[in-house]
């Protein structure tokens, strides 16, 4: 038994059987968009914030999946060390993915475009390689904790438990700070002049929310249950639903913000993408070369920039302000930029 009652023991298989459902359903949309954000990147050859915001969904959907079917061969096993928990680790890790991503949209477009008069080309690239870097050390970091707690899960529980903590704070930070910058930029430029940001303040705002949110169920999940006494008989069920509830809430925000709201779309099976209309023109020169100019339009819906020098190389990427997409791309010659190519 999960529990000392066995009527909440078949109300808590019912649970994670509507859990395996969603589960199983968040996959099919979200893989569907992998794969369409895989073919449109390779044929415009860029890298996307959305392409990879959809991988590590789906991958995050799959380990959930896989650990609910584990559930229901070993449900008394559950702890750290054991093949649930291991599964529920690594879509933990697939979320930080998806989130450290969306961070970086927000910080290369701040830091690109808002924090001098200036267009910066240079701080997409930079940020972009930062995130690579922290992902793939919390990577190392997830493979390393992992293997030793399945092997010795008693002596290395608590270093488990604090490694998590570090990352989640630090991500916390990071993301809630340039949130805020950004939103604040914003609104700013609005007033500033005849671009409307609206819509991307409001999806902005709606991310910020989420995740705030999120974070305050998963503070009191870990320190109410985890830290608290996790073995006493109903914890287990609290936290398999506290967790649930935070899963859908960032799986349903993020999805929500990459259709631009359109989230019916998704159960058609097609690409969501935003949308965007006419431009208006102004330009600005990139001060740090001569031979390159960097030419500004913007509009109520977009923001794009190009990249001309005198070996007649061109790189063309935009920004849409109603899209939470970036592409980098480029070669050893431009400047990269970052970028969405609807």
């Amino acid at each position: 038994m999960i529990t000392d009652s066995e009527k909440l023991d078949k109300v808590f298989y019912s649970e994670m059987g509507i859990r395996l459902l969603l589960y199983i359903m968040w996959f099919v949309l979200c893989s569907t968009q992998t794969v369409h954000e895989f073919i449109h990147s390779k044929k415009n050859k860029t890298k996307k914030t959305r392409l990879f915001s959809f991988a590590a969904m789906t991958m995050f959907c799959v380990m959930r999946i896989t650990g609910n079917i584990e559930f229901y061969f070993n449900p008394s096993e559950y702890d750290v060390g054991t093949l649930w928990y291991f599964f529920f680790s690594w879509g933990v890790f697939f979320i930080f993915v998806e989130w450290s991503f969306i961070a970086a949209f927000w910080i290369q477009l701040f830091y690109t475009f808002f924090i001098s008069e200036e267009v910066r080309l240079k701080n997409a690239k930079y940020i972009s390689n930062s995130v690579y870097v922290y992902v793939s050390i919390y990577f190392c970091w997830q493979v390393i904790i992992t293997v030793l707690c399945l092997k010795h899960y008693k002596n290395y529980k608590d270093i488990e438990n604090i490694g998590f903590i570090v990352f989640f704070i630090f991500m916390f930070l990071v993301m809630l700070f340039n949130g805020l910058l950004l939103l604040r930029a914003f609104k700013t430029q609005r007033k500033k002049s005849k671009v409307d940001f609206k819509l991307m303040i409001k999806k902005t705002k709606i991310l910020v929310a989420g995740m705030v949110i999120c974070v305050v169920i998963t503070i009191v999940h870990d320190s109410v249950i985890m830290f608290d006494a996790p073995h006493r008989p109903y914890n287990f069920p609290l936290s398999v639903l506290l967790t649930g509830v935070a899963d859908m809430l960032q799986l349903i925000v993020v999805m929500y913000v990459l259709a631009d709201g359109q989230f019916s779309t998704y159960f058609t099976f097609k690409r969501v993408y935003s949308h965007h209309h006419h431009s208006t023109n102004q330009s600005s020169n990139d001060s740090q070369n001569a031979h390159k100019l960097a030419s500004s339009n913007v509009n109520n819906n977009s923001i794009s920039i190009s990249i001309d020098n005198n070996n007649s190389k061109r790189n063309n990427s935009f920004i849409h302000s109603n899209d939470i997409s970036i592409d980098i791309s480029g070669s050893q010659d431009i400047l990269p930029t970052p970028g969405n190519d609807e």
